[in-house]
């Protein structure tokens, strides 16, 4: 079953996006990684509340991005998988 990033126990580190320091470290990642990573980044920053209530399915089709390039973009923010 697919929750919502704000709901799902495995991704409860993305509750950070309510402090802000989920979206700094974005931030300072966004220069340094590969296009595709760019782009998803961008989308998260363009649109904060909403990510959170995104299923995985739902932010890739949204952002035109692959798991994969999400998994690999959480990693790289230090989040587990």
């Amino acid at each position: 079953m697919l929750l919502p990033f704000g709901r799902d126990p495995r991704a409860r580190h993305f509750n950070d996006m309510q402090n802000g320091s989920c979206l700094l470290k974005i931030q300072g990642l966004r220069d340094s990684v590969k296009m595709a990573e760019k782009r998803l980044a961008e989308y998260i920053l363009d649109n904060p509340e909403h990510v959170t209530t995104l299923t995985m399915e739902q932010l890739a089709d949204s952002s035109a991005s692959s798991y994969a390039t999400i998994y690999r973009f959480v990693k790289k923010l230090g989040y587990p998988g």
